[in-house]
């Protein structure tokens, strides 16, 4: 997934990560858990957890 790619890459800034958590309207997801969520969400799921993960941790560079 593109996505993923992205939120990997070292370019990735804060505010890139941020636009894709809103843009997935992320209340339909944070909801659930690993065990809850339905299987056609999980990918999407999965990159939102990535991707807070990544902001616990401070892993984006800040944008300029």
């Amino acid at each position: 997934m593109v996505l993923n790619w992205i939120v990997e890459s070292p370019k990735c800034d804060k505010a890139t990560a941020s636009l894709m958590v809103l843009s997935a309207d992320p209340d339909l997801y944070f909801d659930h858990t690993a065990e809850t969520i339905q299987d056609f969400e999980k990918t999407v799921w999965n990159l939102l957890q990535k991707i807070l993960e990544k902001f616990r941790e401070n892993e984006f560079k800040n944008s300029n």
